[in-house]
């Protein structure tokens, strides 16, 4: 059971769910708003990234969301036979058992004895 929206003031793009919802209301007075072009990338991967966020978690393999991850990042690279964009390719996600780096030591450092932290 879906709760009724609350009046109020909200910032939220238009998506299929809630187009769903206000449609089980029809007695509510929705007010739209445009979306300004330089607004867009900022907005949209904002709402992307909430929609990612909530597949991967639902995702409980963790190879198949690195897999979901780089999928998407094919589909923003451009289509097989087109000038791709080699710079978004490059950020695909390696499969690895150690997939962070936690840091770069600058060659004067080794074998220096420096301590670190075990927690």
């Amino acid at each position: 059971m879906t709760l009724q929206p609350s009046p109020g003031i909200y910032d939220r793009l238009l998506d299929q769910d809630l187009t769903d919802l206000l449609a089980r209301y029809p007695e509510l007075r929705p007010l739209f708003g445009k979306l300004e072009a330089e607004e867009q990338p900022s907005r949209y991967a904002e709402f992307v990234s909430q929609v990612l966020r909530q597949a991967l978690l639902e995702e409980p393999d963790p190879e198949r969301r690195r897999v979901l991850c780089n999928r998407i990042i094919d589909l923003l690279a451009g289509p097989a036979g087109t000038p791709r964009k080699s710079h978004l390719e490059n950020r695909k996600l390696i499969p690895d058992p150690k997939p962070v780096l936690l840091e770069i030591t600058p060659p004067h450092y080794a074998g220096s004895g420096i301590l670190r932290s075990r927690g």
